[in-house]
């Protein structure tokens, strides 16, 4: 099995979210992608973030009728921050995934504070890094590029970048439409659309 792991707070889970599990699940051959929304990202610690239940309920939503992606939890572990490393070791202590291939997913916005990840030199030792880079250009068309872990400064790692045209939306631009009462229809499925709405999330 080859597969992705997309990590992240999805508040809420959008169009340009799916583009990306898209975009490697086609580039890559995977199996599938795993969804995994962050309990607590350590990298948001002062951010007000939604209560976990909403975020599955959107992600659950959003994925219906995607038979190739996956909503995964992580796993019931001792209070605190959320890290790759954890969940990566957890994928892979499960019957299913225990010979699989992964494929951590990142943006290209992520490389720099990569040195700051809980164990990175063993995380990817582990996992093949995937970046998701908007850099197009006459140099390096729309592909998949192979670069070295030495770029990162970590050796060893093997890492893969995805040239692509990605779709510019963030959760922050469809928290503030909510509060201001605009339509989101252009940004996330109906289905998120009107869980956000009944739920009456992002008003404050």
């Amino acid at each position: 099995m080859k597969v992705g792991i997309f990590g992240g707070t999805f508040d809420p889970i959008h169009y340009g979210h799916l583009k990306v599990a898209s975009l490697g699940l086609r580039n890559l051959s995977l199996t599938e992608v795993l969804f995994v929304p962050a309990k607590a990202p350590w990298m948001k610690k002062t951010e007000k973030i939604s209560p976990l239940v909403d975020r599955e309920k959107m992600l659950a939503i959003a994925l219906r009728g995607f038979s190739y992606f996956t909503l995964y939890n992580e796993p019931e572990t001792k209070p605190g921050a959320s890290y790759s490393i954890d969940l990566v070791s957890h994928i892979l202590n499960q019957k299913k995934y225990k010979a699989a291939e992964l494929f951590l997913f990142i943006g290209d916005d992520h490389l720099e504070s990569l040195f700051r990840w809980k164990e990175v030199d063993r995380l990817l030792s582990i996992v093949t890094l995937v970046c998701f880079s908007r850099k197009i250009n006459d140099n390096k068309p729309m592909g998949t590029y192979k670069s070295s872990g030495e770029s990162i400064g970590v050796p060893g790692a093997k890492i893969l970048e995805i040239s692509a045209p990605l779709v510019s939306i963030s959760g922050n631009a469809i928290r503030a439409r909510t509060r201001e009462e605009c339509p989101i229809s252009t940004f996330s499925t109906s289905g998120v659309g009107e869980y956000i709405r009944l739920q009456k999330l992002y008003k404050n």
